[in-house]
């Protein structure tokens, strides 16, 4: 496929998508929307945050030079709720004096484990392992753990908490 024409046009969504921290589903159905001329409709009810929805539409509307299309109405099945923006990064040390199975994983506020950082593997060395990550998700608003599960104990390492 030729992108020499679009290409300008991908360039400003991809800042677009970026600047929103938007790296979803819905993401991609935009992008389609420009590069395989998938329908704008397409966009809507693919992200928790209508409003962004809604920006992506107005936006690929004015640079296809297309009418923006209504959403349908429906009742959602799964109710919407706002999604903010988590961005953590961190280095961890420790000190391992026996065999032990290690991982780092996001919790919940009831520490049960909703994301993985650091997949659970097994160290039979023993001394300093170290270990870090970036995480980039979006997630509900409310109060976060990174935890490290060492041999199925949870501990907490770092809190976070979203939209105030």
């Amino acid at each position: 496929m030729d992108l020499a024409g679009p290409r300008h046009e991908l360039q400003v969504l991809a800042q677009l998508l970026y600047k929103e921290k938007c790296y979803t589903h819905t993401a991609q159905q935009a992008v389609w929307v420009l590069t395989d001329h998938n329908l704008l409709e397409d966009v809507y009810d693919t992200h928790a945050d209508t409003l962004l929805e809604n920006k992506l539409v107005a936006f690929l509307a004015t640079t296809l030079n297309k009418a923006k299309p209504q959403r349908i109405q429906r009742a959602p099945s799964v109710p919407r709720i706002l999604r903010y923006p988590l961005e953590a990064e961190g280095k961890f040390e420790v000190e391992i004096t026996r065999a032990v199975t290690i991982g780092y994983h996001l919790t919940d506020s009831n520490l049960n484990a909703i994301e993985t950082i650091i997949p659970d593997q097994f160290e039979g060395r023993r001394g300093t392992a170290r270990f870090s990550y970036m995480l980039r998700l979006q997630r509900p608003k409310g109060k976060y753990f990174i935890c490290q599960r060492r041999d199925q104990q949870m501990v907490k390492v770092q809190e976070i908490v979203l939209g105030g």
